[in-house]
């Protein structure tokens, strides 16, 4: 008797992980390029905006 059940429909993987670890490596990523002074605070708000607004239509857009 199998006892596994697949409750997710991702091959066993959490449905959110993805999106989790994109939002974890563009933290560090923003984090590093701050620390080594390749930008601004400033300037990575106005890139999180423009990557917010890519993140949705991506995320949003119509599958099949």
């Amino acid at each position: 008797m199998n006892a596994h059940v697949n409750v997710c429909g991702t091959g066993g993987m959490h449905p959110d992980l993805p999106d989790a670890f994109a939002f974890a490596v563009t933290v560090a990523a923003c984090m590093t390029l701050v620390l080594v002074d390749h930008a601004t605070p400033a300037a990575l708000t106005e890139y999180a905006a423009a990557l917010t607004g890519l993140y949705t239509a991506w995320h949003n857009r119509p599958r099949p």
